[in-house]
């Protein structure tokens, strides 16, 4: 959990209450009085370490005067009662994706997953909420780059392959953008396949794998969320 990792205080207390809310699907959770904008970052993280949770949107605040706490309510994409069938179903097409794939070392794990992404998911904007989730990648084949980052890292997860998401935006582009890292032999690359699918779909050859800090931003903007150093 990268970004859990980064967080100590308040901001620790309610990234558990939020992770741990938003997986017994609650309607408010309790959580250190905090801004809005600060609460919003911390749902983002835990969806950014675990992308299994599909479910939820964003999110509303409420609190009293002088409070020390607040609620966060979860805006959820899907009906409540829904959601836990929903899971059972990814979770076991995950299940039997992955088979062939359990008994790899890291190197192949990793290109495992990488064909996946290059033969069975279709880079579309279709303006659906699940369409930045996992759910949008694994029931429909198709999703933007937060979806493919999400569903990389979830397979790297259950193959033992360390990684994180990461969000920042193209060069010149206030639009956010999202790419892997990927831990291999120790050391932290990244890997964006986004760009490499839409290369393929164009004929050329991917090459947005196993990249250092300096190679990767040449055409990415920093991050909006601290990262490991790729070196």
């Amino acid at each position: 959990m990268w970004y859990r990792s980064l967080l100590s205080g308040d901001e620790a207390e309610a990234y558990d209450g939020i992770r741990d809310g938003v997986l017994s699907l609650e309607r408010e959770i309790r959580i250190p009085r905090m801004e809005y904008r600060t609460a919003a970052d911390i749902l983002a993280k835990v969806k950014l370490d675990d992308p299994g949770i599909f479910w939820v949107r964003g999110h509303s605040v409420s609190f009293r005067a002088g409070a020390e706490h607040m609620n966060l309510s979860p805006e959820y994409i899907f009906p409540v009662k829904q959601i836990p069938e929903m899971k059972k179903q990814l979770g076991t097409r995950l299940d039997r994706l992955l088979r062939p794939a359990y008994d790899l070392d890291p190197v192949r794990a990793v290109g495992f997953v990488r064909s996946f992404i290059f033969n069975n998911v279709k880079y579309e904007k279709v303006g659906k909420s699940y369409s930045h989730e996992i759910y949008g990648i694994l029931s429909h084949g198709i999703g933007v780059c937060e979806g493919i980052a999400k569903t990389v890292k979830l397979m790297l997860d259950r193959l033992s392959v360390g990684s994180v998401v990461a969000v920042g935006s193209e060069n010149d582009e206030n639009i956010r953008h999202a790419w892997n890292l990927i831990e291999l032999h120790g050391r932290m690359r990244h890997y964006d396949m986004t760009y490499d699918l839409s290369r393929m779909n164009a004929g050329l050859k991917p090459v947005y794998a196993g990249m250092t800090d300096d190679m990767i931003y040449k055409d990415h903007n920093r991050p909006v969320y601290e990262l490991p150093e790729c070196r």
